[in-house]
């Protein structure tokens, strides 16, 4: 069957651009954006340059932890703001991931804590994901 497709036709079916040359690549628009006007954004801090080797996370303040986590999902390679502290639903950062097949808004909740998180937040983190339409939530704790 494969011999009876025409793999010029192809891209131009399926709405495609192709560059003439591919080391003259031409941009492409992004297949998703996202609305971050939901969220009470804030500026980001750099928290890893103030960290000894070994920190202990438990002595970051909160705000130093929910930055910190922040910069773990830069680190992975995806976008990611912090919110701000008062009045955010338990969000805490906010990730969006644009690649394809991943694509999403990924909400992150940090707690820093020496004991057990407790059901309530984990259950209040899934409310939020619902009610902001996020693709996922993540909660991070010491």
């Amino acid at each position: 069957m494969l011999t009876h497709v025409d793999p010029q036709a192809c891209p131009k079916g399926l709405r495609s651009l192709v560059s003439p040359n591919p080391y003259e690549l031409e941009p492409v628009r992004p297949l998703i954006t996202f609305d971050l006007s939901k969220f009470r954004l804030m500026d980001s801090m750099d928290v890893v340059a103030g960290l000894g080797s070994r920190p202990v996370l438990v002595d970051l303040t909160p705000t130093e932890f929910e930055h910190l986590v922040r910069q773990l999902f830069e680190t992975i390679g995806l976008k990611s703001v912090n919110t701000q502290p008062s009045q955010d639903e338990g969000v805490d950062a906010v990730a969006m991931n644009t690649d394809p097949v991943m694509k999403g808004l990924c909400i992150i909740q940090a707690k820093r804590s020496s004991k057990v998180v407790p059901f309530e937040t984990v259950s209040a983190l899934a409310g939020v994901v619902e009610h902001r339409r996020a693709a996922k939530g993540i909660l991070v704790t010491t």
